[in-house]
């Protein structure tokens, strides 16, 4: 008994599965097989009816689903998620059997109330969507690289201009103003265009706001720069004196050139109180060099009069009692020692002096 139960549970087994091949064999997504089957006997197609009912429903919802997320994104993750609806709308387009289009399952639809029909029209329609949402992607997505691409160069040029040396400041606003011309090519229909146009907003105001404390800071840093230019020659042509009163003049001229630089920096620029640092150490030198070059042309006044006076007095000794001549040589004396050392007639002076108080040795 036993095996007679076994016997007969392998034979139901072999014809399930004998009428599971049949129906999967009919199945097939070929025309040669299935349109026979469809006129015969539609019902066997039942598997397959499902399976359209499924990808047609799919297709409709998944490409009205992408169609209102890529043309009304707002944000670059429902533009992604679009892509992703019109990437499934396509695949399940793709199962529909278009040989199939005009068949309509009454029998089918009778039992499940499906609410579709397979036109060719309505296929190449819905096709013909997700054509145009593929191109409008493909645009989306390089217009989203443009705009992350140059983004990221404007914000890097940001970040370092901040750290920058005013040497390579300006370099980086070249960079900056390349990255947001850049941005404003990028079409204004798209996401990253109406992106682009509200970053645009506040790079341009930074940009503006950066680019004009730097022409302010560029003018100061100029003018700094005159300045010290002014200074450092000064300082060189001061260097191993002494010097003749004209040199020191000229040398004068060039301390009140530098000054005059430093006094057109305003008090609203950010150099004005490193610029009075250096007014309050150029008018110390320029008036450190006007002294020398008074002492200078007072020196040479003296070494000149007691030149003079030396003449006269070689002219009129004879005709003069000695006393008298001592008397003047002393004087004479008393004047060349108030020539004040560092002078170019300092030497000359102490020379002269000396000659003098040789002279009134002899004399007593």
């Amino acid at each position: 008994m036993m095996l007679l139960g076994l016997d007969r549970f392998g034979k139901l087994v072999l014809g399930v599965g004998a009428i599971a091949g049949s129906l999967w064999v009919l199945n097939l997504p070929y025309p040669m097989i299935r349109w026979p089957v469809a006129r015969v006997a539609p019902m066997v197609l039942l598997p397959s009816f499902m399976q359209m009912d499924h990808h047609y429903r799919q297709a409709i919802i998944q490409t009205e689903q992408a169609d209102q997320l890529i043309n009304q994104a707002t944000t670059v993750e429902d533009f992604e998620l679009g892509s992703e609806k019109a990437a499934q709308a396509q695949k399940h387009l793709d199962n529909l059997p278009v040989w199939f289009l005009g068949y309509y399952p009454k029998g089918y639809c009778g039992m499940v109330q499906c609410g579709w029909k397979f036109t060719l029209d309505e296929f190449e329609d819905a096709r013909a969507l997700i054509g145009r949402m593929d191109a409008q992607i493909f645009q989306e997505q390089n217009a989203l690289t443009v705009l992350e691409t140059h983004s990221s160069q404007v914000l890097e040029a940001q970040n370092s201009f901040e750290t920058s040396d005013p040497a390579t400041q300006e370099d980086i606003l070249k960079n900056w103003q390349q990255g947001m011309d850049e941005l404003t090519e990028i079409p204004p229909e798209t996401l990253a265009g109406r992106l682009a146009q509200t970053r645009l907003t506040a790079y341009q105001r930074d940009y503006q706001t950066i680019s004009g404390q730097t022409a302010v800071l560029t003018k100061g840093n100029a003018l700094l720069a005159a300045a010290q230019q002014f200074a450092n020659v000064a300082t060189e042509e001061g260097q191993n004196p002494p010097h003749s009163a004209e040199k020191w003049d000229r040398i004068a001229t060039l301390w009140e050139e530098a000054l005059a630089e430093l006094k057109k920096i305003q008090p609203d620029e950010p150099d004005y109180v490193k610029a009075q640092g250096l007014k309050a150490e150029y008018t110390i030198s320029l008036g450190e060099v006007r002294e020398l070059q008074n002492a200078e042309k007072a020196a040479v006044k003296l070494v000149q009069a007691a030149e003079k006076d030396i003449n006269k007095l070689v002219e009129i000794s004879a005709n003069q009692s000695p006393e008298r001549t001592i008397a003047a040589v002393n004087q004479v004396i008393s004047d060349l020692e108030q020539v004040p050392s560092g002078t170019t007639v300092s030497e000359d002076a102490q020379v002269l002096i000396q000659q003098a108080q040789a002279y009134l040795g002899k004399a007593n």
